[in-house]
């Protein structure tokens, strides 16, 4: 790995941490796409890639919210959580309810039936995770998770498409 970091920053220029942040990115996409794949084994997700467990996660969590409530704290379209949540309220997991601060946009809260499923799920989840946590030590996996915490928490301000944020497409700093 060094003599890449060498060979790239001789042609770019860039900073080592630049380059490593890179590819922890790199590894964070890599392994959104191989826990998207292991969601839909487990049925955590949808066929299409949606995940249902960490939406009813959310709801239980944080009790009922909007739609556009739920899209803003995702960072996606508002059509997505809505094809989400149509699926889990035609599932019984979710249903609408009425929001006393606006007449229009109900609320999603989840159900009994789904407050049910949401405990398989998480136990299901559990029992797999706890079976990978073997090869990982309490140290590293806090560091870690410090780590990608900083990591999210700069993405965010940094990208902040809605606030206007700092990155544009042109690539400059």
């Amino acid at each position: 790995m060094a003599a890449a970091v060498r060979i790239q920053k001789k042609q770019t220029k860039r900073p080592e941490a630049g380059i490593l942040l890179e590819q922890v990115l790199l590894e964070i996409l890599g392994s959104f796409f191989e826990l998207r794949a292991a969601g839909q084994v487990l049925e955590l997700v949808t066929e299409w890639g949606a995940g249902s467990w960490g939406l009813m996660r959310l709801l239980k969590a944080g009790g009922p919210k909007t739609v556009p409530e739920i899209a803003r704290m995702r960072s996606v379209s508002r059509q997505y959580i809505q094809k989400l949540a149509n699926e889990l309220i035609g599932r019984h997991w979710l249903a609408l309810i009425d929001n006393p601060r606006h007449r229009r946009s109900r609320m999603l809260q989840l159900t009994k039936s789904g407050e049910r499923q949401l405990a398989v799920m998480s136990e299901r989840l559990a029992a797999h995770v706890d079976q990978m946590a073997g090869g990982f030590g309490p140290p590293e996996l806090r560091t870690t998770i410090e780590t990608l915490q900083r990591v999210r928490h700069a993405l965010k301000a940094k990208i902040s498409v809605r606030s206007g944020g700092a990155w544009t497409a042109d690539a400059t700093p």
